[in-house]
C-alpha cells in the first residue's frame, strides 16, 4: 500500500531490489509481521501453508423420517424413490458415479411396546452409474428383498458408495445424457418417476414445521 511505500522510500528502498538486499529487522519493524513473510517469501521460504485438496467424496446418503410410520410398501417404495432421486442429483452436481448402493429402513426404536428391527441391503454394481432411470429401479429390487410386512416403519434412506468420477461410466453414456437434460430443464422438478407418486404420507407432517417468517410472505411474524 501506499503507507507502507512511504515508510520504504525514508530508508532509501525504492525497488524490489532494495527491499530484497535490506536488513529483515528493518522490515518487520516497518512493516510488521506481513512485510517479514514478503521478505523471506523473496529468498524461496514459504511462509503459508499449503491448501490442502479436500479428500474425493466416498459416499451419499439420502434420508429422513417419515410424516407416519408406513407399513405398507407403495408408500415406502415413494420414499425412497424420492431420496433415490435426491441423492442421484447430489452424485451430478459433482460429476460422480458410484459403484454401490444401500438401502435401509427402521422402525421406531422409541416405541418400546414394538420389536425395534433394522433392515438393510446393499449391492455392488459392475460399473460406475449415476442415472436415476437405472438407480431408481435397483432402490425398489433392494427394498423389496429387505420389506417385511407387518412392521410400521418410521425412517428409510439410501446411500450411493464407492464413488468414482462420472467420466468411468461409457455404456450408459447416451442414456445418462438424455436423462442428465430432463434434470437439468428449467422444469425438472416437475418431473416424476411413476413409484413417487402416491398419497406422500411419508412426508413430513406440516402442522409440526416452523412458520417460514424468512421466505413466505403469508406467513410473516404479525406484532
Amino acid at each position: 500500500g501506499n503507507k507502507s511505500a512511504q515508510k520504504l522510500n525514508q530508508i532509501n528502498i525504492n525497488t524490489a531490489y532494495d527491499f530484497y538486499k535490506a536488513d529483515i529487522g528493518i522490515i518487520e519493524t516497518l512493516l510488521g509481521v506481513n512485510g517479514k513473510r514478503i521478505y523471506r517469501e523473496l529468498y524461496g521460504h514459504s511462509c503459508l501453508a499449503i491448501e490442502e485438496i479436500p479428500p474425493a467424496r466416498k459416499q451419499i446418503v439420502s434420508s429422513r423420517s417419515f410424516g407416519l410410520d408406513l407399513s405398507d410398501f407403495d408408500e415406502i417404495n415413494q420414499a425412497l424413490t424420492s431420496l433415490t432421486r435426491r441423492a442421484v442429483e447430489k452424485l451430478n452436481k459433482q460429476s460422480l458415479a458410484a459403484t454401490s448402493m444401500s438401502v435401509f429402513i427402521y422402525t421406531n426404536p422409541f416405541k418400546k411396546d414394538v420389536p425395534c428391527i433394522n433392515l438393510s441391503k446393499t449391492i455392488g454394481m459392475g460399473s460406475p452409474i449415476s442415472d436415476a432411470s437405472l438407480l431408481i429401479p435397483l432402490c425398489a429390487k433392494l427394498l423389496k428383498q429387505i420389506y417385511e410386512p407387518g412392521y410400521k416403519f418410521y425412517k428409510g434412506g439410501i446411500m450411493l458408495g464407492n464413488l468414482t468420477p462420472d467420466k468411468s461410466q461409457q455404456d450408459l453414456f447416451i442414456v445418462s445424457q438424455k436423462s442428465t437434460q430432463l434434470q437439468d430443464h428449467p422444469y425438472g422438478n416437475l418431473l416424476k418417476y411413476a413409484s413417487e407418486l402416491g398419497n406422500d404420507r411419508w412426508q413430513s407432517r406440516v402442522e409440526f414445521q416452523s412458520n417460514r417468517f424468512t421466505t413466505c410472505w403469508g406467513e410473516l411474524l404479525i406484532v
